[in-house]
């Protein structure tokens, strides 16, 4: 298992090596060029793109304008722009008047005209705090190409609806600029209204990140509207921000790794996938098996994680209380080829993607040899642990497919698309696929209100709504400081009789970081329930 993560993490490692040697900062807003002709100096005070847009046409990125003047070298408009700008930066703006050329400067407000200046209101690319900084990704060093993200999955179409701001001035026979006469501009910037449109809503990404930022140190919150499979908050910790990219390389913390999209142990929210199999074999949820609290499987020794055992139980019981010895009895019932279709079914064994460079890799799954073989291989299997690993992303269409009535809508990012006059056009959707029977989604559903309201869910039940889930915790094998890594799972939706959010929570490393991701989902689902009113 170690050696599982070891790869993943290693062309993770290598990845962010790469960016980090073409990365020396990421600009905020392009520096002022200055370029002469034979009768013109000319500034260049602004270089724009296209914008990125939340599903309500909110922008994420050119949410701000800030202020921006172009003059000529005078100590009358030093002073008259001295008040609207930092000490820091009047001292630079002086500096670059004493060569004998026009140049540029940030404004913190607008100021009055004066001859000899030119003013503009321009798009700031990313304000002090970026939302969803893994999905929108961030530009190169020179502030003109996307590297990850949708900066780079969309880079082509942010470029077409590029804007430039830029201020002449005369010059006299000699190259000397002319005191006394306006000077030209050209401002195209409005032409960056043009962009991409997501499927995120900023309120809900907001929400999601203050929130799970304060359980999570490490690990990953997807939230989807479950009938069409529109991301609508997607988050990662630890996080970044464009403004700090280097300074995140160097602590080398994994902020860049987007962890919704990562593989992770599972642990028992595979259960779901098993359940569904045996229902789908037609076993019956009355079905009973005994757990003692230990089980041999071919030598091998499992244990349930009540050690005293749980007794007779049926599925639904077993699901709720999320015995695992009931479970590696149902699969050798239900055998290795069934559970391994279902997961397949679930598009597991498939990569998920939601554009271009945002995408989960597929699942790792046992071989069907391995667990056709071997019966303790298969009881690893069937509580999630062994070699198994999945994305957020995987389980977010598992929940979705439960609660849509047991078909799988694809997950989407990509809503829709602006031009330079506002007008939209919609993306095209993915399909959707039928994975189990309507029968035993709703068996499913009413195991993960079993689960929530009696189970081992019940810390994720909120106070203002009904919920349903199901918990995992699953063995890495790793240890750090001679601490196990575990990882924490929770999968779930509200509210329960009506589901209008599904969510999975990720909580890496939960021994480590003391996180636990019921108490994610649980906060969540009541602060989006009550914002929602």
């Amino acid at each position: 298992m170690c050696k599982k993560v070891w790869i993943v993490y290693s062309l993770v490692a290598i990845l962010l090596g790469g960016i980090a040697v073409r990365l020396g900062y990421i600009a905020r807003s392009q520096p002022a060029r200055v370029t002469s002709s034979q009768n013109r100096w000319t500034v260049t005070v602004a270089d724009t793109r296209g914008t990125i847009y939340d599903t309500n046409l909110l922008p994420l990125v050119n949410e701000t304008h800030e202020y921006r003047a172009a003059l000529i070298p005078s100590e009358r408009l030093l002073k008259h722009v001295g008040d609207a700008t930092t000490t820091q930066r009047l001292e630079e703006l002086r500096n670059q008047l004493a060569k004998g050329v026009p140049a540029t400067v940030r404004l913190t407000k607008s100021v009055g005209f004066a001859e000899g200046m030119q003013l503009f209101s321009v798009p700031v690319r990313y304000s002090e705090r970026l939302l969803a900084p893994h999905i929108l990704g961030y530009l190169d060093a020179g502030g003109t190409s996307g590297l990850t993200g949708i900066e780079a999955a969309f880079n082509e179409l942010l470029e077409q609806y590029s804007g430039h701001a830029s201020a002449s001035f005369g010059v006299d026979g000699r190259g000397g600029l002319l005191y006394g006469v306006s000077p030209e501009s050209v401002d195209t910037t409005d032409n960056s209204v043009g962009g991409v449109v997501l499927t995120l809503d900023k309120d809900l990404q907001a929400i999601t990140e203050d929130i799970a930022s304060k359980y999570l140190t490490k690990g990953a919150v997807v939230v989807t509207q479950p009938y069409s499979g529109e991301i609508l908050a997607l988050a990662s910790f630890p996080s970044f921000q464009p403004q700090t990219i280097a300074q995140s390389i160097s602590e080398d913390n994994g902020a860049l790794l987007n962890r919704a999209l990562s593989l992770y142990d599972c642990g028992s929210v595979f259960k779901i996938i098993t359940t569904a199999a045996a229902l789908e074999c037609g076993i019956s949820v009355q079905k009973t098996f005994a757990c003692d609290g230990y089980l041999e499987v071919d030598g091998t020794r499992f244990h349930c994680h009540n050690r005293l055992g749980h007794g007779m139980l049926d599925m639904s019981e077993a699901f709720a209380q999320s015995c695992n010895l009931y479970y590696i009895q149902l699969a050798q019932l239900i055998g290795a080829d069934a559970l391994l279709n279902m997961s397949e079914k679930f598009g597991l064994d498939e990569s998920t993607a939601l554009a271009d460079s945002l995408s989960a890799p597929a699942a790792l799954l046992p071989d069907i040899s391995m667990i056709r073989s071997s019966r303790a291989a298969l009881a690893n299997l069937s509580f999630g642990q062994g070699y198994l690993m999945a994305s957020p992303l995987h389980y977010s269409q598992i929940i979705n497919t439960i609660i849509n009535n047991g078909v799988m809508p694809s997950l989407t990012l990509i809503k829709g698309f602006l031009d330079e006059h506002r007008s939209y056009t919609s993306a095209e959707k993915g399909s959707s696929q039928e994975v189990i029977s309507l029968t035993t989604a709703v068996i499913l559903r009413e195991m993960m209100v079993k689960t929530v309201t009696s189970g081992t869910g019940q810390a994720a039940a909120p106070n203002s709504c009904s919920a349903a889930g199901k918990t995992g915790t699953a063995e890495t094998g790793q240890l750090i400081d001679g601490n196990r890594v575990v990882q924490s799972w929770f999968v779930g939706y509200f509210p329960a009789e009506s589901p209008r959010y599904a969510v999975c929570v990720l909580a890496e490393d939960s021994t480590g970081t003391n996180a636990k991701a019921t108490e994610v989902f649980n906060a969540l689902a009541e602060e989006i329930f009550n914002q929602a009113k």
